[in-house]
């Protein structure tokens, strides 16, 4: 067991000879593989070597001290001039030294079948399958070649039949053993590569659920939301696992108003991305409310894309958000609101009213930097008793599935919001999330959802 663990280390020391320090992961694999690939060929010239130096056929045994050359020097060029120089010459050496060994040696002796072993190895070491491919294609022309020139060329030595047989029986032991070690190479490649993979995949899975836990708990919290709202639902649903989509809400008190504000929006992009944009985003209209003393809603919005824009948009970038920033007002201590005003880029609220879909105002330009950057307006909702306030983004509606996978689109996700409307709101997030799954199918989901729905 000991001897097995020096050789092995042993092994692997040769294996790595010539990787730089600085060398990647990839690159010193792909090297450790030109370097084992090579040296397979050493002990079957050294064997030939000495055979033929011991039967006087000293043509012969100079063609294999030359091949135990070809085969080493790979580990040199790879050290010397780099892995790209190592792999392309063992990729032409290497058919060309089996060429020659055949012709020189005659059909009988069976070095041809060489060939089928180094056929193997050029679609391991080069990234490109293409290239790969290449050297494929030009190991079989050197076999033709090497076919040809074993009918039209006269062997540089004569070797006895019983001789010629044994050779021939050696190197077919050879071939087998050889390409089923360059299997064994292969595979352990790959599952070295997989385990790398998916322990790098961990690690990034890792740390976006721990970035998901950060971006959760500046979230609007189901207290938060039941301590200020009437009835509701949230349906939350990340298309990865952090999100774009957001929803927001503080609660203060200024002189005798008591200021609850709801905001639901999408940040430009989805995924890790999408979540770093809505962490600033958050991070902005919390400013312009606790920091800056900005109550009304439109004048919010309008600091935030002041912010972005200053932060993050001046080399060209467009990056913001699309969304509704609603206030519901009332006295202190007071639990009816007295009034409520709402600010909508790109986004408008849907408010039910007696069954009546009500597409309230918006602005169509974005929080952040556009084509327009006008002022907000600042809109009041009048509303009734037991109408149904519904905010959501885009995903919902932009979802492929269905029996033709189209796009669900707004004018069914306002009739679904209809019909369920009279339901309670815990009734209404199941069928709503229900129907979004059914509809999606095995079908990707292709953005983040958020709807929230208050009924008034």
């Amino acid at each position: 067991m000991l001897k097995f663990k020096v050789v092995k280390t042993l092994l692997l020391k040769i294996a790595s000879w010539g990787i730089p320090e600085n060398a990647s992961e990839q690159t010193a694999e792909q090297t450790r593989l030109v370097n084992i690939i090579s040296l397979l060929g050493v002990p079957l010239c050294t064997n030939y070597a000495l055979l033929f130096t011991a039967t006087a056929l000293y043509p012969l045994s100079i063609l294999f001290v030359l091949g135990i050359v070809v085969f080493i020097l790979p580990l040199f060029l790879n050290k010397w001039f780099g892995l790209a120089v190592g792999r392309y010459f063992i990729s032409i050496m290497a058919p060309v030294f089996f060429m020659a060994a055949s012709i020189a040696s005659g059909k009988d002796s069976g070095f041809y079948l060489g060939f089928l072993v180094i056929s193997i190895p050029p679609v391991i070491i080069f990234p490109k399958v293409k290239t790969g491919l290449l050297f494929v294609f030009t190991t079989v022309v050197f076999l033709i070649l090497s076919i040809i020139g074993n009918v039209n060329v006269q062997p540089l030595a004569i070797i006895p039949f019983p001789m010629s047989m044994g050779i021939y029986l050696f190197n077919l032991f050879t071939v087998l053993a050889t390409s089923l070690l360059v299997v064994i190479i292969f595979k352990t490649e790959l599952e070295e590569s997989k385990n790398l993979i998916q322990e790098r995949n961990k690690e990034i899975i890792d740390s976006i659920n721990y970035a998901k836990k950060i971006q959760y708990t500046l979230l609007a919290n189901e207290e938060l939301l039941n301590n200020n709202l009437p009835e509701h639902f949230v349906l939350f649903q990340p298309k990865d696992i952090v999100s774009g989509d957001f929803y927001w809400a503080i609660h203060i008190q200024h002189e005798s108003r008591d200021l609850f504000y709801l905001a639901v929006c999408d940040s430009t992009g989805h995924g890790v991305p999408g979540a770093f944009m809505s962490l600033l985003n958050i991070s902005f209209l919390n400013e312009a409310i606790t920091e800056r003393n900005i109550f009304e809603p439109h004048r919010v919005l309008e600091h935030t894309r002041k912010r972005l824009i200053e932060s993050i948009s001046n080399e060209g970038q467009q990056d913001g958000f699309d969304g509704i920033l609603i206030c519901f007002e009332k006295t202190i201590n007071s639990a009816t609101p007295v009034k409520l005003t709402y600010a909508a880029a790109n986004n408008a609220p849907i408010l039910l009213s007696r069954d009546v879909i009500n597409e309230l105002s918006c602005d169509k330009m974005p929080v952040g930097k556009g084509p327009k950057t006008s002022h907000f307006g600042l809109f009041e909702l009048n509303y009734q008793k037991g109408d149904v306030l519904y905010l959501y983004t885009d995903g919902y509606a932009d979802q492929f599935g269905g029996p033709k996978g189209k796009k669900l689109k707004y004018k069914t996700l306002n009739e679904l919001l209809k019909s369920n409307c009279r339901e309670d709101a815990k009734s209404q997030k199941i069928k709503l999330q229900n129907y979004f799954n059914n509809w999606k199918g095995k079908l990707e989901q292709v953005d983040d959802v958020c709807l929230i729905g208050i009924k008034l």
